[in-house]
């Protein structure tokens, strides 16, 4: 869908798929509110709140938005569908669209750090989701696909110099990484 319109599109962004929730607020290219949800235990009951709180701070109404962003995955099932329940529920009411973005793209473009960036989710049992990207400005291009497994297997990938590792599976995998 191509919106054209003189002003900056208003979108809400909605990712739940991890240990942390969060909710995002953009306006055109810039960032308005970012609320986060450290207990995974809390995220389906603290979802609407944050968005309330989101909008609060962006200086807009549910009205405004032109469109419900989630993050699709992979992760906690239970949080991926408390994302999209959530996102398809106010899209519906909004009357606006809804579209759901790979969770490893959205945190790889959340970080500013790299134009090579691999996104690692930690998948328990020392498995991990990942995918790498490089990013240039608002670019994106798919070096790696996402795929499931161990971090030894994503060591025998070709993985570009220079590569920013990222991510909570690359956080708890940070010692074998630096290595």
């Amino acid at each position: 869908m191509i919106v054209e319109r003189s002003e900056a599109v208003a979108l809400l962004a909605l990712e739940s798929s991890g240990a942390q929730a969060s909710v995002a607020v953009g306006v055109g290219d810039e960032l308005r509110a970012e609320v986060v949800i450290e207990d995974s235990l809390q995220q389906a009951a603290s979802l609407i709140p944050a968005v309330d709180k989101a909008l609060r701070e962006a200086q807009l109404a549910r009205t405004e938005l032109d469109g419900v962003v989630v993050g699709e995955g992979p992760g906690s099932f239970t949080g991926v569908r408390v994302a999209a329940a959530t996102g398809k529920g106010l899209a519906q009411a909004l009357s606006v669209p809804l579209w759901a973005v790979p969770s490893l793209i959205g945190a790889a473009l959340a970080s500013e750090v790299g134009l090579v960036r691999y996104a690692l989710f930690d998948a328990r049992a020392d498995r991990i989701y990942g995918a790498c990207y490089s990013i240039d400005g608002s670019k994106v291009e798919e070096l790696l696909p996402s795929h499931a497994g161990t971090l030894t297997e994503v060591f025998e990938r070709e993985i570009p110099r220079g590569t920013v590792f990222m991510g909570n599976g690359a956080e708890r995998h940070r010692a074998a990484i630096e290595k």
